[in-house]
């Protein structure tokens, strides 16, 4: 455990939870999201996890809502700040967990909605928000949100799928997919 000046343990903060939560999911899957191994990756007692969550289930809700401003709101929200839409598309795709995280959670995520409803509508809420904001910025991009609605499906659908490639597509590789996209555009 780390422990601060004088001995005293560091206490850990719900956000250390969930980030924990977060790379295990990504690392080791599902199944490893237990509250004993995340209390021992953590360095502290299971009486640490009921302080901030009251079962396993707030627990998993807590990680999908935490996942949800992490990996798409706080994206949104710092691409929403660009002064045009081929800017705001390029911060989202630099910014994209998928892109930028060693490790990122996303496949597990996806592969977890096949096993707990819960997290099915979870998944299905996050593409839905993430599409729709892609397919707003491809219509002023394009000037047709028919063919916006398309071309944000090939793209979305390349960046997820890239990650069930073996070997997964690197970052470098999946920045020169999104830059051919966007020379398609044109």
């Amino acid at each position: 455990m780390k422990q601060r000046k004088g001995g005293a343990v560091a206490r850990k903060t719900k956000a250390d939870w969930l980030e924990a939560g977060i790379e295990t999911l990504a690392v080791e899957g599902v199944d490893a999201l237990t509250i004993d191994r995340l209390a021992a990756g953590l360095g502290v007692t299971k009486g640490s996890f009921y302080h901030h969550f009251r079962s396993h289930a707030d627990y998993r809700d807590a990680l999908l809502d935490y996942w949800e401003q992490e990996g798409t709101e706080r994206i949104i929200a710092t691409a929403q700040t660009a002064d045009d839409a081929l800017t705001s598309m390029d911060r989202v795709m630099r910014l994209s967990p998928i892109v930028t995280r060693r490790n990122s959670p996303e496949l597990a995520f996806r592969a977890w909605a096949t096993r707990d409803p819960v997290v099915a509508a979870f998944v299905e809420r996050i593409d839905k928000r993430r599409l729709k904001y892609g397919e707003d910025l491809l219509t002023v991009v394009v000037g047709d949100r028919e063919r916006a609605r398309f071309l944000v499906r090939m793209l979305y659908a390349t960046i997820v799928g890239a990650g069930h490639i073996h070997p997964p597509v690197k970052r470098r590789q999946m920045l020169d997919f999104y830059e051919e996209f966007k020379r398609l555009l044109i």
